[in-house]
């Protein structure tokens, strides 16, 4: 299965000053369905050659808890990798589902890309 048959882009941008930095935006809707899919083919595109990612979720959307949860999965499978994982633009009802889970303590979240990449 392509992210393009589940509905789910990922845009990669390379920062010239920092080579090993990868921002990789998410656009469109993740569901318990799609997400391990997601977060498989994002980890196979950075092992390797990156040192931290910054996920920028302004472009998508995140449907029910098993989502968030597999968030915290991949971050430790990044963790594993070697790997700094910042999540940028979550949105409002994405940060209280979170705070829920516990999954806010866990998770490097950002209001920004700048933001994250001053750390």
């Amino acid at each position: 299965m392509t992210l393009q048959e589940i509905n789910v882009l990922l845009h990669i941008h390379h920062i010239k000053e920092k080579p090993d930095v990868k921002i990789i935006q998410v656009e469109g809707q993740l569901t318990k369905d799609n997400i391990e899919e997601v977060c498989t083919k994002l980890l196979a595109k950075i092992i390797g050659n990156t040192r931290m990612l910054i996920l920028d979720c302004s472009q998508a959307k995140f449907k029910g808890t098993t989502t968030i949860e597999h968030l915290v999965t991949f971050d430790r499978d990044c963790k594993n990798e070697g790997i700094i994982l910042k999540i940028t633009s979550f949105d409002r009802k994405t940060l209280e589902v979170c705070r829920l889970v516990g999954a806010i303590d866990v998770l490097d979240t950002f209001a920004t890309i700048p933001e994250a990449l001053k750390d």
